[in-house]
């Protein structure tokens, strides 16, 4: 339940955002989804977490430094016949590669492959 409250703490709050990141929050999200990967609730809520606190400019560069982008491709490959779980992960991964010195760490810790290969499992889901 922890990412789901850390979500729900830092969904339109961009003061939440900033805290949850000082405060450690980021590698706790990505720890339990990494560690925890096949828990589909976990991978799910806990990309939704990365999700939003990506949207924190202060916050991108941390994500891409404790494993954000790690985490978002172990849910997609614990899960990728979920499309919940896939759709996440692609708005985690979306957000994290929209800021350019995050790139690099995109392609290195597999983003593209893991973005491809739930796109091909879930090609009916707009939201993949």
């Amino acid at each position: 339940q922890g990412c789901r409250v850390l979500c729900g703490m830092a969904v339109s709050n961009a003061w939440n955002k900033m805290n949850i990141g000082k405060e450690g929050g980021i590698a706790a999200v990505v720890r339990a989804v990494i560690e925890h990967v096949g828990d589909r609730d976990l991978a799910e809520q806990g990309c939704r977490c990365i999700c939003s606190l990506a949207y924190y400019w202060r916050n991108l560069p941390l994500i891409s430094e404790q494993g954000g982008v790690r985490a978002a491709v172990a849910a997609i490959a614990g899960h990728v016949q979920d499309a919940r779980v896939g759709e996440c992960a692609c708005a985690a991964l979306l957000g994290i590669a929209g800021y350019p010195a995050n790139r690099p760490t995109f392609l290195t810790d597999g983003g593209v492959s893991a973005v491809v290969a739930v796109m091909g499992a879930h090609q009916e889901h707009v939201g993949v």
